[in-house]
């Protein structure tokens, strides 16, 4: 939260500065916003940041920011604009030699497919991000990319568990933060469709205790709401009304 008030206050000193400082700068605040639940705030700077890039003719990180918008925009309950931003990232960024920024793309559209259960989708785009991130030697977008596979497999067969492990110990051994808070989220979430609540439980409270280590509000919320739904099975109705 401190650094996206830092970096509120140079953008609010800097408007003179070059285009591509103001982007740099908006983008920054857009993601501390987006770790901190301040998401009206991140989506606005990131559209200002995608504007910046496009009229700087930066094709590279205008694709990156329209798969910023579409991460942005689910969680704001914008179906339609998330995909529609997804498709967009992914028509720039092919058009450009293959990087980082591509392989998240795909990450991104198949963690999309991921979220409405199309498990065939995400299983197809996951497999694409962990192709080109392998290549590239990212270990980053490929804990993101293990991770929606593996969470597609455990929705559909419960055998994706070792896969999205993977993901979390590539997050927590490369300072991943953001991606380690989403491999706990679907282990809790996860396990919890499954009523494998004692799993459930270690995975939520490990994953909770992380992300009030590090404010990721963002997923320490959703977990809790998950722990809710495990109370709840097991009948403890106090502690599920509590965590609701």
């Amino acid at each position: 939260r401190e650094a996206a008030a830092h970096y509120a206050t140079a953008l609010r000193h800097g408007a003179s500065s070059p285009a591509d400082a103001r982007a740099a700068m908006n983008e920054r605040v857009s993601y501390g916003c987006y770790l901190t639940d301040q998401l009206q705030e991140a989506i606005r700077a990131r559209e200002t940041a995608r504007a910046l890039r496009r009229a700087g003719g930066d094709r590279l990180k205008e694709g990156d920011n329209a798969r910023w918008l579409s991460r942005l925009s689910w969680f704001l309950g914008r179906k339609a604009d998330a995909e529609r931003h997804a498709a967009e990232a992914v028509e720039i960024l092919e058009a450009l030699p293959p990087g980082r920024e591509l392989a998240m793309a795909y990450s991104n559209r198949a963690q999309l497919a991921l979220l409405e259960d199309d498990v065939e989708a995400a299983l197809a785009g996951g497999r694409n991000a962990i192709e080109l991130a392998t290549t590239l030697g990212d270990q980053e977008i490929l804990s993101h990319a293990l991770n929606n596979v593996g969470t597609a497999r455990m929705r559909a067969d419960q055998t994706g568990l070792p896969d999205v492990e993977r993901a979390l110990q590539l997050a927590l051994d490369g300072g991943f933060e953001e991606h380690a808070a989403r491999a706990y989220t679907n282990l809790g979430a996860s396990t919890v469709r499954h009523y494998d609540l004692a799993r459930a439980k270690r995975y939520l409270a490990d994953g909770i205790a992380y992300c009030e280590e590090h404010d990721l509000d963002s997923w320490a919320r959703y977990m809790v709401g998950f722990r809710a739904g495990a109370h709840l099975a097991e009948g403890a109705w106090d502690k599920a009304a509590e965590n609701a």
